[in-house]
């Protein structure tokens, strides 16, 4: 039987933009950007893992076509912890896009961002790598 590997790259691009810092506007009144404390996944990155390695399977066709790379995927986490807007910004095809929207659908809800004691919705990036062994000879 062949072994199938996927790998889930868990490095999160918030695609927010937050300052630590004060700006001055023209007329003189000044804007305060917090940073926020970003959602989560519950229990973690780790939960995130083995949640996403559980819940994928390999699509058929991207085994045969011998498919393999990085699909990106953004979702929004609402103040209620859903998500929200799943789309693929860059996709590898064979059913892996696919794959990959419908694991993020399902998620349960994480633990929302936060912003001075606000919950706020934040847009999240999250790389799904697949990968195929070599054929052996």
């Amino acid at each position: 039987m062949k072994q199938i590997i996927l790998l889930i790259s868990l490095t999160f691009a918030s695609l927010s933009f937050t300052y630590d810092k004060d700006f001055s506007e023209p007329n003189g009144e000044t804007t305060e950007f917090k940073s926020y404390r970003k959602p989560q996944f519950p229990g973690g990155e780790r939960m995130l893992s083995q949640y996403l390695l559980k819940s994928i399977t390999y699509p058929q066709e991207a085994i045969k076509k011998r498919i393999q790379g990085k699909v990106y995927a953004e979702f929004t986490v609402e103040i209620d912890g859903s998500i929200s807007g799943v789309k693929i910004y860059r996709g590898i095809g064979g059913g892996c896009d696919k794959e990959t929207i419908r694991v993020i659908k399902d998620m349960p809800k994480w633990i929302p961002a936060e912003q001075k004691g606000k919950k706020i919705k934040v847009k999240q990036a999250l790389p799904v790598q697949f990968y195929l062994p070599r054929k052996k000879r």
